[in-house]
């Protein structure tokens, strides 16, 4: 018995440290977090039917869907609103079929600082979105189709689409923790913090 003590102590003397407490790669932690988008960024009408956001004609019809793209570094995510896609809201057909896009990017992951949960009736009618928090800012970027025009502004929260039915226990909390994760990984990686001054 004593001997069968002391090899196992052993074998945890030799076993690497990292094998012990191993975290998520960043691949692992990224394709986790995709798949929840994935699965919670599926076509919706709002409660009022009136605005669309990635159904099928919008698709279709060339309206390009909802994005999320997570690199070592960085976070970007498209939100496209489409406004009366099936005919006019009011009976005035100037209103149909615009589209306005939210286009976050240059969010640093290192600086990620928060994850909430947020209701915007332009975006989501009364489903929740992802609103990260960062300490430095990024850029929204926001066209509007019936304006023909486009218009940058630095911001310190992204949102994120998603179409989420509290289907999952803790969910927000273990998605927090996944981009936290990622914030740690970034805040290592010398490509994301770039060259130390000497001073």
């Amino acid at each position: 018995m004593k001997y069968i003590k002391t090899i196992v102590i052993v074998a945890m003397l030799l076993t690497p440290s990292h094998a012990l407490s191993e975290k998520p790669s960043f691949e692992a932690t990224r394709d986790w977090i995709l798949s929840k988008y994935n699965k919670y960024s599926t076509p919706w009408f709002t409660p009022d039917k009136k605005t669309v956001a990635n159904t099928n004609e919008g698709v279709a019809g060339g309206i390009t869907p909802p994005k999320l793209t997570i690199t070592e570094c960085k976070i970007y995510t498209l939100i496209p609103i489409v406004r009366n896609l099936q005919g006019p809201v009011y009976g005035d057909s100037s209103e149909k079929n615009f589209v306005k896009y939210h286009v976050y990017d240059n969010f640093k992951l290192k600086d990620f600082s928060i994850l909430q949960v947020t209701k915007q009736g332009e975006y989501s009618g009364d489903w929740p979105n992802l609103e990260l928090s960062f300490e430095t800012a990024g850029t929204d970027i926001y066209h509007d189709s019936r304006r023909v025009r486009k218009t940058t502004s630095s911001e310190y929260k992204m949102r994120i689409f998603f179409n989420y039915n509290y289907s999952e226990n803790n969910l927000f909390d273990r998605l927090e923790n996944a981009f936290d994760r990622l914030k740690e990984l970034a805040g290592k990686n010398p490509r994301c913090i770039g060259p130390k001054e000497t001073f």
